[in-house]
């Protein structure tokens, strides 16, 4: 039900803290550690003892943090305050934690279940949470509004973050293993980057053009004919 009425108020997604403008990256990982640190180890754990159904567990309860962290901030977002900046930090924990689960579990599978891995990989990137929304402005110093648009665009750039890192270990392993399929899988789920300029937000491939580079120069060596 949480998160029914959470996406009803607009979705959710993600962006350091370094371009929300509310502080930079390493402060906010130092405060996540501050925060939530004993989350962090278990999660870590968890992955070390290949119990990614624990690991799970945990990024569900980070994750419902930051719905809480949204639902009570949202609409109290504004210039004079550090609202958003809160909300951004829970986003910018969630993509952390999920970009080190998700892509521990995918080398797990793609070293241990080779002929499993294409489907269990597909599951894998359903399983990615989409934290805020896309949106073309992006006004830091105006009003309640504008605040709530740029906490669902800094949102969203996390959520894209953590998305591309798991589809570029996903696109490294299948071109070590020589997986075409594999290697075209992950190329099909890489999300916009965001970038800002006076206030107007530019989407663009940039991740997913550089991997499909990389993808293009294997096929052109060869990699994918043994």
């Amino acid at each position: 039900m949480k998160r029914i009425i959470f996406l009803s108020l607009c979705c959710v997604a993600a962006l350091s803290l370094t371009d929300c403008g509310s502080s930079s990256s390493k402060d906010g990982e130092e405060k996540i550690s501050e925060t939530g640190g004993n989350q962090k180890e278990s999660y870590r754990d968890a992955v070390k003892n290949n119990d990614f159904e624990t690991a799970h567990e945990i990024l569900d309860e980070i994750y419902d943090e930051f719905l809480d962290t949204w639902e009570s901030n949202y609409n109290g977002l504004s210039y004079y305050n550090d609202l958003r900046a809160t909300i951004e930090l829970s986003a910018t924990k969630y993509s952390l934690a999920a970009s080190y689960v998700l892509c521990a579990e995918a080398r797990y599978i793609i070293s241990n279940y080779p002929n499993e891995a294409l489907d269990r990989i597909a599951y894998l990137f359903n399983e990615i949470r989409i934290m805020g929304e896309k949106s073309d402005e992006y006004h830091t110093g105006g009003s309640e509004e504008c605040q709530q648009e740029c906490a669902k665009v800094d949102c969203y750039k996390q959520t894209v973050k953590y998305n591309n890192e798991l589809c570029d270990v996903v696109l490294n392993l299948a071109l070590l293993h020589h997986n075409k399929q594999l290697a075209e899988l992950a190329l099909l789920y890489y999300r916009e980057n965001g970038r800002e300029s006076y206030g107007d937000m530019y989407w663009s491939y940039d991740d997913k053009e550089a991997a499909q580079k990389k993808y293009d120069e294997a096929v052109a060596n060869g990699t994918f004919n043994d």
